[in-house]
């Protein structure tokens, strides 16, 4: 494929992003094409380098799952900002690119003299994206977090969970992916402001605020009616049956999910049933909700004696709302993923090949694409020769002075 055919070619992001919400970011606009230049420090690459999981369980900074998933499509620098001439390096890099982007507190940016008010005046148009924890302005600008964090800050921890447990969450750090989209969103608005203007400009996104808007209707209710969320485990306040019910199998489940009569009437023909939609314990929704567990149990008797994937088919087959709650070895078996193409498979230089996931969204003229993500310091010469026209010999001087690796 022609690179003339990316969405986003001619693009360049300088990336000081690190472990999830920046690197995922800055991921979308790479596999559209934009060239991303991952900036790392040589002692202190990416934290998310060490994490796994990795690949016959061999811990390495090139090979972890979450690092290769979040950085695809990426060029990679390593150079020491705690050298002037590291940053002196980074400060020339940006007067050729169009972005940059970093995930730090307000602090580290503004220490190594690469805030907004600095860059801005190397480059008039430069897009300056800041993705602190909570803003750069306001009491709790130099606070740092992670999603877990964000989660219980945010409020979603308070309203997740089981209603005799304590609040919880999610495995995975959620507010991470919605910080993502809407960074790279902010970015492409704000290219194509600077094309109708020739103006850049600086984007200032709280990933705290990003997590309190994901928790709307819940402060309407309580702003409202004074009435905070109840924690309701798998089930929900305005549909029954509605949960995740055990199937035939070791830790095999299926979701169900009945929004309306109809559902109702159909789910009952499905289990063989009919006369069950006539009960009085269940003939309307608010009878449901107030019977739900025993209603959970007389569901639950029937998906027992079937698998999950079968109590799927059954149900959509009616037109009830079902899924198979999925583990890993099921997605990578999934036979409509596997025919769009979502998994990619690409050589590795340190394991041979690794799996990647294709963007979930398809454009028809101009797809995206997925490369490997970069080696540690992989595109130095790149970056420094391609770009900047260094010599080999001042290069291999900056190298000798640890400026760069």
């Amino acid at each position: 494929m022609a690179e003339k055919e990316f969405s986003l070619r001619g693009l360049r992001i300088i990336d000081f992003t690190h472990v999830a919400s920046g690197p995922n970011a800055t991921k979308i606009l790479a596999d559209l094409g934009a060239e991303v230049i991952k900036v790392e420090g040589p002692k202190r690459p990416d934290l998310i380098r060490r994490a796994g999981p990795f690949p016959g369980n061999r811990p390495g900074l090139n090979s972890g799952g979450m690092y290769n998933s979040w950085n695809t499509s990426k060029l990679s620098l390593t150079l020491d900002l705690g050298h002037s001439k590291g940053v002196d390096l980074v400060r020339r890099l940006i007067c050729f690119s169009d972005v940059v982007i970093d995930n730090f507190s307000p602090r580290v940016m503004e220490r190594w003299g690469l805030a907004y008010k600095d860059l801005v005046q190397l480059k008039p148009d430069i897009i300056v994206v800041n993705l602190p924890s909570q803003g750069m302005t306001g009491p709790h600008r130099e606070y740092i977090s992670f999603g877990a964090e964000l989660m219980a800050l945010g409020g979603i921890a308070c309203a997740t969970g089981f209603s005799q447990g304590r609040p919880t969450g999610p495995d995975v750090n959620y507010p991470d992916y919605p910080v993502a989209s809407l960074a790279a969103f902010a970015i492409l608005a704000a290219l194509r402001f600077r094309k109708k203007t020739g103006k850049g400009q600086h984007i200032d996104l709280s990933q705290f605020e990003v997590t309190v808007s994901l928790w709307g209707p819940a402060m309407m209710d309580f702003i409202e009616n004074q009435r905070l969320p109840i924690r309701r485990g798998n089930s929900s306040a305005v549909a029954a049956p509605y949960g995740v019910y055990r199937c035939q199998g070791e830790e095999r489940w299926c979701a169900i999910a009945v929004s309306d009569e109809s559902q109702w009437q159909n789910l009952c023909r499905a289990m063989g049933k009919p006369e069950l939609a006539q009960d009085s314990r269940f003939q309307t929704l608010l009878a449901r909700l107030k019977n739900a567990s025993v209603l959970d149990e007389i569901i639950e008797q029937w998906t027992l004696g079937r698998s999950p994937e079968e109590v799927m088919a059954t149900l959509q087959k009616r037109e009830v709302p079902s899924g198979v709650v999925q583990n890993g070895k099921d997605l990578l078996q999934d036979p409509h993923l596997k025919k769009r193409g979502y998994y990619i498979e690409l050589p590795h230089p340190e394991e041979k090949k690794m799996l990647y996931q294709r963007p979930a969204m398809i454009l028809s003229r101009t797809p995206a694409r997925v490369k490997r993500a970069p080696i540690l310091g992989e595109h130095r010469d790149y970056v420094l020769r391609a770009i900047l026209k260094l010599t080999a010999a001042e290069i291999a001087e900056l190298v000798q002075e640890g400026a760069c690796n």
